[in-house]
């Protein structure tokens, strides 16, 4: 089963809850995001910068995040953690 497991954004790889706790860090989402499912938090971004989710290749990562896909029931998520995933850089 393919699944979306984490986001490349700004250089840098994040898992779906550490991208939009990031996003609210930053300005880009607004807290309310914190409780929503992260593909519809991005899917309102998107609608806002009127990015077109389904083509990845008009946008760019540094932009807007892109999805890291699992193509298999048994990916591992510490192999595409960043630095962004970590309790230091989040300030945990």
């Amino acid at each position: 089963m393919i699944e979306i497991i984490g986001y490349t954004y700004r250089a840098d790889n994040y898992t779906p809850a550490a991208l939009i706790s990031y996003m609210v860090q930053i300005g880009e989402l607004s807290p309310a995001a914190i409780d929503m499912r992260p593909e519809g938090a991005l899917d309102q971004l998107a609608s806002v910068c009127c990015v077109d989710r389904d083509d990845e290749y008009s946008f760019d990562s540094d932009d807007f995040p892109k999805v890291i896909l699992s193509f298999c029931s048994d990916a591992d998520i510490t192999e595409f953690v960043g630095y962004s995933d970590t309790a230091e850089y989040l300030g945990l």
